[in-house]
């Protein structure tokens, strides 16, 4: 039997990992829409390409190159619609680089803790800067002239690759359900399952 304590962790744990995906999700999406209000020319990456950051492992290389590409694709757009920006601005290349970085020093005894939480501070600090740097797009496409006419996201048409993100998207959830369903399971609980089941075979 699970105890009422177990149980909580349990409900616990599946909060986090379902409220983490829908963060992911958001985050994953404000690129995509940074990505969107560039002009076709000056993007180094299309808006698609950021749901790539779903496939678990390979997420680890593609967000360390993803935040260089918007940071150029932004970079480019900013100069050819004369947008207002800081002098040496690096359009969240660091703060980027920082949260793909400080989360694999999780691993180091006793520093682990605070690299992962450094990089949740530049995790939320690069996601609030895409979007920062989005707004100030749409104010230049309104008050310069000269500016790239912003094209409106279209609706995916039928046959897209939706289903495919859908896919990814339900397998990710199943990796973290399968963990935070074993991590709530004692030793004694673990072992009885096992034993149980081999009873069987």
């Amino acid at each position: 039997m699970v105890s009422d304590s177990e149980s909580a962790i349990f409900v616990a744990a599946l909060f986090a990992v379902l409220a983490g995906m829908a963060a992911y999700g958001l985050f994953l999406r404000a690129l995509e829409g940074a990505l969107e209000r560039c002009a076709p020319g000056n993007r180094t990456v299309r808006p698609g390409q950021v749901w790539l950051g779903l496939i678990p492992g390979f997420n680890l290389v593609w967000l360390f190159i993803l935040a260089g590409r918007i940071a150029d694709s932004l970079e480019r757009e900013f100069a050819a619609s004369q947008a207002p920006a800081a002098p040496g601005e690096d359009f969240g290349r660091g703060p980027g680089t920082a949260m793909c970085a400080l989360p694999l020093g999780v691993f180091i005894p006793y520093l682990g803790i605070w690299s992962g939480l450094a990089g949740l501070v530049c995790w939320v600090a690069y996601w609030v800067g895409t979007a920062g740097y989005a707004r100030a797009l749409d104010s230049a496409g309104s008050n310069f002239a000269g500016t790239i006419p912003k094209q409106q996201p279209q609706a995916p048409a039928p046959g897209s690759g939706w289903p495919v993100l859908l896919a990814l998207m339900l397998g990710y959830g199943a990796i973290f359900l399968q963990r935070a369903a074993i991590s709530a399971l004692t030793y004694d609980q673990l072992t009885s399952l096992l034993l149980s089941e081999s009873q069987f075979e």
